[in-house]
């Protein structure tokens, strides 16, 4: 009974780390897309181009991966830039309108990140991304729908909680 019970949890588990390694692999061609595409965007869209390769590098930073959000939501979030870039390629002062009401919120996210804070041990740091993420979503491919509500004023709500 309990060699077998052995065997069905060594089968489960390979099963689950083979999804999730096909999903990391569809995770990082996607990643490869998208930065293939950037090499195309000219010197107009740069300020564009920097932040879509700074979105690149935190959804590849070492811990994120053992949030369930990542799981959960980081096709999404990859594919927003995709969309994103390739619409940047048609029009790169369209996407740098969008890009200023994002980093209203982003570069405060990035200081306190800077100043050490971790936003995978701190929940409110975690939540204020996850809005933030949303956020792009509904800036630059509201098509794929948002997961939860969010808005401007939602999201100096959760930053001024983060303050106090």
């Amino acid at each position: 009974m309990f060699d077998e019970r052995c065997q069905i949890a060594r089968e489960q588990l390979a099963a689950f780390a083979e999804r999730k390694i096909a999903t990391l692999e569809e995770f990082i061609a996607q990643a490869e897309r998208i930065t293939a595409l950037l090499q195309k965007v000219g010197t107009n869209g740069r300020d564009s181009c920097d932040d879509i390769e700074l979105e690149l590098q935190f959804f590849f930073q070492p811990g994120i991966m053992n949030t369930p959000q990542f799981w959960l939501n980081t096709g999404r979030y990859l594919r927003t830039l995709q969309l994103r870039t390739e619409r940047l390629l048609a029009s790169p002062q369209k996407d740098l309108d969008k890009l200023e009401s994002v980093l209203d919120f982003q570069n405060p996210l990035d200081e306190a990140l800077e100043d050490g804070k971790s936003f995978l041990r701190d929940f409110d740091l975690y939540e204020f991304w996850l809005m933030l993420q949303e956020f792009r979503i509904m800036q630059f491919a509201p098509e794929l729908k948002n997961s939860l509500r969010v808005s401007p004023e939602a999201l100096s709500d959760c930053w001024a909680k983060i303050r106090r």
